[in-house]
């Protein structure tokens, strides 16, 4: 669980080596955007929750 933790910018590589992760919490951070190349590095992703960012589309 990365929530609650004032992230407000998640590099291309930033999820490597987690190839397994299949829940990945991002709420109540100062997120604007997560770059498509960060979630490339997670093939077995499920479940991903982005409320109470900064995120516009």
């Amino acid at each position: 669980r990365l929530d609650a933790n004032h992230i407000a910018h998640v590099p291309a590589g930033g999820f490597s080596g987690l190839r397994s992760l299949r829940h990945l919490w991002l709420d109540d951070n100062a997120l604007a955007e997560v770059p498509v190349e960060a979630l490339r590095e997670l093939p077995t992703l499920q479940a991903m929750t982005l409320a109470l960012n900064r995120i516009r589309h």
